[in-house]
């Protein structure tokens, strides 16, 4: 089963960086970690590169745009 994880960041630049960290110490790795913000940050973009996730750049204030965006980049069976 490939499990797909979904961040959404909308001005929540700090947070986010928490959020990719706590996703790399679970136990169960997913298949794809796939991140939507509306900003860029040098420190975030690296770790994401690092990990090998997905970067979006994405800007919508609208929540549910934003994860329907995350969705269409997904390939896995099961969305978190």
């Amino acid at each position: 089963m490939r499990i797909s994880v979904i961040i959404v960041a909308y001005n929540r630049r700090k947070f986010l960086i928490h959020a990719l960290k706590s996703v790399v110490n679970q136990s169960m790795k997913p298949h794809e970690v796939v991140v939507v913000k509306n900003f860029n940050d040098d420190e975030i973009e690296d770790f994401i590169e690092k990990h090998g996730f997905i970067s979006i750049l994405y800007d919508d204030v609208h929540g549910g745009a934003m994860y329907a965006k995350g969705i269409e980049e997904t390939n896995g069976d099961v969305l978190r």
